[in-house]
C-alpha cells in the first residue's frame, strides 16, 4: 500500500483521510509528511465521546501516530459539534469545518406499508419495532443498549429490537 501510494503521490495535489485507527491513514501521513503534500482529516465522529478513543490501546496509539497526524491536517472535517470539542479536549486546534452526515428525505419519501414488512416477518405485526442499523462491533455499545433494551420492554411490553448489520470480523 506504501509503495503504491508511493508512487502516486506526484499526480495529488490533496489527500483526503476518513477516520484515525487505520494502517492506510498512518502510511498516507507520512507520505503526505515526506512531499509536503497538504491534506484533511475526517475522523467520522471518533471524538464526539470519550470512551471511543480511552481504551490503554487506542491512547497508545491516540499518542504516538493520530494526534500529529491531526496536528498537522490542513483542516479537519468534523461531523458534529461534540467531535470538535472532542478534539480540543486532547489538544487538537487545527481549522475544521462542520457538514454533518446527510439524509436526503425525499429518497424516503415512497416507502413500502407496513404490511409487506410483515409479509417477511408475521412475528412483528402489532409490535413496536425498534431497529439499530450498523456495524456489529464491541465499541458501538451494543452491550448497553441490550441492557437498556430490559427497560423499554418493562414498560412497552410489546416491543421488539432488531438488530442487524455487517459483523466486525
Amino acid at each position: 500500500l506504501r509503495r503504491e501510494l508511493g508512487e502516486k503521490i506526484a499526480s495529488v495535489d490533496l489527500m483526503h483521510l476518513h477516520q484515525v485507527w487505520d494502517y492506510p491513514l498512518f502510511a498516507a501521513f507520512r507520505l503526505a509528511t515526506k512531499y509536503k503534500l497538504p491534506y484533511i482529516v475526517s475522523p467520522r465522529g471518533i471524538f464526539t465521546q470519550k470512551w471511543r478513543y480511552n481504551s490503554f490501546k487506542k491512547r497508545v496509539y491516540l499518542s504516538l501516530i493520530a494526534k500529529p497526524l491531526l496536528m498537522h491536517a490542513s483542516a479537519i472535517h468534523i461531523v458534529a459539534k461534540e467531535e470538535l470539542q472532542g478534539l480540543r479536549d486532547i489538544g487538537i486546534k487545527r481549522p475544521y469545518f462542520l457538514i454533518p452526515n446527510g439524509v436526503n428525505l425525499k429518497e424516503f419519501s415512497t416507502l413500502p406499508v407496513k404490511e409487506e414488512a410483515y409479509r417477511y416477518w408475521p412475528q412483528l405485526k402489532g409490535r413496536r419495532v425498534a431497529i439499530y442499523l450498523g456495524r456489529l462491533s464491541p465499541e458501538k455499545g451494543l452491550d448497553i443498549l441490550i441492557r437498556a433494551w430490559q427497560t423499554v420492554v418493562s414498560e412497552i411490553s410489546n416491543s421488539v429490537l432488531l438488530i442487524a448489520g455487517p459483523s466486525f470480523n
